[in-house]
């Protein structure tokens, strides 16, 4: 599906449509499971479970009508060319993610231990009003056109920064979970953009599924680790070092790139012809 939004529409900021329109589906679907019916013994069964099924079969009758106007084809041979071809990119992507996301993938069991679980939706709440603020802040990125070494350490800073004054203040994990959700939802579709832009055609598809699953890994390795460093020196400890890290990151690249801009180009004479 993001391989065919990346043939309709190349921009960052329409891939990062797609990644907010995409969450705000399944956070719908999630709230709507909760809500199914069950039968006496609390589980769906009998005639009930089959017309779930039934219902459930019938909407995906809309993606079968939509997908035969795909304009990504895949053929038997486009499997032996679909490999994915910017590796590097997605990596520094998944280490982002790594540095950036722990605290917000556990702000459920955060925002409960800070402040009460009153707070939980708060924060749920915020990281949705972020991610409608992803677009608009990917496409001035794309406008400024600044390279991914540069964007997406910085989009990491605001994912974690802002958990540095969450435990002084509900306000505070409010603005946290706000930043998280917009610069979050920028990083997902800013990498799946720059993916499907540099890869092979016929491979986009795999190229964004790898870059997928990088963002997943990283992710899984901050949550694993990111519980223990917070239980033995706090959440803001945790938020000022790795926005330390990234932000370092960010300036140093930043400096590399204005160093190599300053250089003298080639003198043509040297190369007649």
């Amino acid at each position: 599906m993001r391989a065919e939004v990346a043939a309709a529409d190349p921009r960052g900021a329409a891939m990062t449509w797609y990644m907010v329109a995409v969450a705000a589906i399944e956070a719908a679907g999630i709230a709507t499971a909760a809500l199914l019916p069950t039968g006496p013994d609390g589980m769906a069964g009998g005639g009930l479970l089959v017309g779930i099924l039934a219902f459930y079969g019938a909407c995906l009758l809309p993606t079968w009508l939509v997908a035969a106007g795909a304009r990504v084809v895949r053929t038997p041979r486009d499997r032996a060319a679909a490999l994915p071809r910017p590796t590097g990119l997605m990596a520094s992507g998944g280490l982002v993610m790594l540095l950036g996301s722990g605290p917000t993938l556990l702000a459920v069991g955060l925002a409960a231990e800070l402040h009460g679980t009153r707070w939980v939706a708060g924060s749920a709440l915020a990281f949705a009003l972020g991610s409608l603020l992803a677009p608009v802040s990917v496409a001035r990125l794309e406008r400024r056109a600044l390279p991914p070494s540069i964007t997406w350490p910085a989009l990491g800073v605001g994912m974690v920064a802002g958990w540095g004054v969450a435990g002084w203040h509900p306000a505070g994990l409010v603005v946290a979970q706000l930043l998280s959700g917009m610069c979050m939802s920028a990083l997902e579709g800013d990498m799946d953009a720059r993916v499907a832009a540099k890869g092979s055609p016929r491979g986009v598809t795999a190229g964004l599924a790898s870059a997928a699953a990088l963002r997943a890994f990283g992710s899984a390795a901050a949550v694993g680790l990111a519980p223990r460093v917070i239980s033995e020196a706090g959440v803001g400890a945790l938020s000022v070092a790795l926005a330390t890290a990234l932000m370092a990151s960010t300036v140093v690249t930043l400096a590399w790139h204005r160093s190599q801009s300053g250089l003298p180009g080639p003198d043509p004479a040297a190369h007649p012809g």
